[in-house]
């Protein structure tokens, strides 16, 4: 999983959690799921085994906040985003359900 953001990501100690600031708007980024994954930060560009079109976007400006996992396949992952609106962050990661119990 990642996205790309103009916002500067600011990683916790753990890697679990990704507060995403903008102007003055901040965001925190939280997952749910496999215990190993974390979130990481990479240049904003396609991956090493991507195709490279000529006319790529150079996407200048851009961060990619990634999720890094181990160990792949079979898994159950959830990234919820909570708006921080000048409070202290006190969200908790949602419990993730399989989608037949949705």
């Amino acid at each position: 999983w990642f996205m790309h953001t103009s916002a500067q990501i600011t990683l916790s100690d753990d890697g679990r959690s990704a507060t995403l600031q903008q102007a003055n708007v901040s965001l925190v980024a939280r997952l749910s799921g496999p215990p190993k994954a974390r979130f990481e930060v990479r240049p904003c560009e396609p991956l090493p085994t991507s195709p490279k079109p000529e006319k790529q976007a150079q996407n200048k400006g851009l961060r990619k906040l990634t999720v890094h996992l181990p160990e792949t396949g079979g898994l159950r992952m959830g990234v919820l985003f909570t708006p921080l609106d000048g409070q202290p962050d006190a969200g908790q990661p949602l419990a993730l359900k399989p989608l037949s119990d949705w």
